[in-house]
């Protein structure tokens, strides 16, 4: 610490006491955190050692984003002026990719549907001969291709009925299956109740590409962004939402796909947890944008929801072995009313956990959180 101390344009000594939860929580020194996390959690700021009275940087400049920028000890950071290093530069190849776009429905309406489609087609104007669109509808009663204007979705597109309601994992998994059995390299899996902003396809496949490994990609969400930590500059992430994702062949075949014996919520956490036992890489790619709004969950208390939320999350601790927690929900859910003799049976059970996925399962969003 006392080179670092010489090296450094700040007092070290003071910095390191000031980082309480650092110190507790961080397997090495506290300078290692500053500049993994700490400059993009604003911590020198925040601790006084830039002063915000002689360095007046924007609000929506971090630390790094000033210190990577500076030209003289005065000189004021706006935000117009930020330039990126090249972790934000995405000009990748993807001329060998081959794309599935995948969608599983269930009762979903015509708008929801027609919005989603709209978007995909305007995303993939340019890379459209490298496309295919394919749907696996879960509903009693059907919906048909040709209810909609496909013009311009994908250079094939394919559609399977499943009115017995296979669910969510297990529609993709069917998806997938036939996308890579096929000449896919990569399946991107949507919500149906969301749309793509602006060339969020062709952002997310540069990211993929640009990454250069096996890897189980978040598009990141709009308008409220998902709460879980990611890294703001490499993008890597704990566990990776089935809202809007992209993976690959090999993690596919590494993974195959998600686990169909869960109930309701939580299989991509699980899928995620089985992608890093793989040696997978997860990401949120957070120039590759989805339009998922779930505001109205925020505020709005839905306990059918809230019970399905519960079961999938006890489901989790179940199979990975987090007794404690799992115990702790049972007790939960007998609170709501819910019968422990009705629960589902674990139909799989995880050996020899990895100590950094028992770490993640002890946190209540699965993962560090970016807000609160």
């Amino acid at each position: 610490m006392e080179k670092l101390n010489e090296i450094f344009l700040f007092d070290v000594f003071q910095y390191e006491s000031a980082q309480h939860d650092v110190r507790a929580l961080w397997h090495s020194n506290v300078v290692e955190h500053l500049f993994l996390f700490g400059l993009f959690e604003n911590r020198l700021r925040k601790n006084g050692v830039l002063d915000q009275d002689i360095v007046p940087c924007n609000l929506y400049t971090t630390d790094y984003e000033y210190l990577n920028n500076i030209l003289s000890p005065l000189t004021v950071c706006k935000f117009n002026d930020i330039k990126f290093d090249d972790y934000f530069s995405m000009d990748e190849d993807i001329n060998t990719v081959k794309l599935c776009i995948g969608v599983v429905l269930y009762n979903n309406t015509k708008e929801e549907i027609s919005q989603l489609l709209w978007s995909i087609k305007e995303n993939i104007k340019t890379i459209d001969d490298k496309v295919e669109f394919a749907i696996l509808d879960n509903s009693e009663e059907p919906v048909t291709l040709s209810q909609f204007d496909l013009g311009g979705i994908g250079a094939s597109r394919w559609l399977i009925h499943r009115p017995e309601n296979i669910g969510f994992g297990a529609g993709h998994n069917q998806l997938m299956s036939k996308a890579f059995d096929g000449d896919a390299t990569h399946y991107m899996g949507l919500n149906p109740d969301g749309f793509l902003l602006r060339d969020a396809v062709v952002n997310a496949l540069q990211f993929a590409v640009s990454k250069g490994c096996p890897s189980l990609i978040e598009l990141d969400a709009e308008p409220l962004t998902h709460p879980k930590w990611y890294h703001p500059i490499s993008g890597e992430t704990e566990w990776v939402s089935g809202a809007a994702f992209l993976l690959d062949r090999e993690v596919y075949n590494r993974t195959s796909g998600f686990d169909e014996a869960f109930p309701m919520y939580c299989e991509d956490v699980d899928l995620s947890f089985r992608a890093r036992i793989a040696e997978a890489r997860l990401y949120v790619a957070p120039r590759a944008r989805f339009y998922h709004d779930t505001v109205e969950r925020t505020y709005k208390i839905d306990s059918w929801r809230n019970i399905k939320m519960l079961i999938g999350t006890w489901y989790l601790c179940e199979k990975w072995g987090n007794e404690k927690r799992a115990k702790a929900l049972k007790v939960q859910l007998a609170e709501e009313g819910v019968s422990i003799n009705r629960l589902p049976t674990v139909a799989e059970r995880m050996s020899d956990v990895p100590d950094d996925i028992k770490s993640s399962l002890e946190k209540p969003r699965f993962s560090d959180s970016r807000f609160w």
